[in-house]
């Protein structure tokens, strides 16, 4: 019997990419983020009121445009964890000895951020993007407010439940998208 692991995670862009992943298993929606983030790759969100949030100031952004939240049910056989401390020990480790290699060397940059760092490290080691088609990471969203359910305060250095950590993922390799659906508007369940 087969235990593999997926999870049913949200996008939101603009109608007609979101259209072409729905009709198409070989397309993605390809951010090219260099920067903060996770690097190149597709971006999901762990649930609909995130994915509703980001098409919130989509449209703010750009409110001639219209945005489709779709759903897509996503391996996670091969995801590269970095809400784990201990992956982060090693990618750290990892990491380092890359850049002692490239020190000195044209193109070098001393303090890549994590995405620019994820990029690279995907390029430098084919057997990376095998091992690793799914990334998790935890977002801070600092102007995310407590509600009446769940108080906290962001300011407090204790352990406490916090809404202000969103769960993201970043697709890296289209095998590991298992299934594409979009989500009804009103209720963000699926319409065929």
């Amino acid at each position: 019997m087969s235990w593999e692991a997926n999870i049913v995670l949200y996008h939101c862009n603009d109608e007609k990419r979101c259209q072409r992943f729905l009709k198409s298993d070989t397309y993605m929606i390809i951010s090219p983020e260099d920067g903060d983030w996770l690097g190149q790759g597709m971006y999901f969100w762990d649930n609909l009121g995130n994915a509703k949030y980001w098409e919130y100031n989509k449209q703010r952004k750009a409110p001639d445009v219209k945005h489709l939240i779709i759903k897509a049910r996503v391996s996670l056989e091969n995801v590269l964890d970095l809400t784990d401390i201990e992956v982060c020990k090693s990618l750290d480790n990892l990491w380092n000895s890359l850049q002692a290699k490239y020190k000195g060397k044209p193109n070098y940059d001393p303090k890549p951020r994590l995405g620019k760092k994820l990029n690279i490290l995907y390029k430098s080691f084919p057997d990376f993007i095998e091992n690793y088609k799914v990334i998790k990471v935890l977002g801070k969203y600092i102007n995310t407010p407590p509600n009446g359910f769940i108080e906290y305060s962001p300011k407090e250095e204790r352990i406490e439940p916090i809404l202000s950590a969103k769960v993201i993922y970043n697709v890296k390799r289209k095998e590991a998208i298992l299934e594409r659906i979009a989500c009804n508007e009103v209720d963000g369940n699926e319409t065929r």
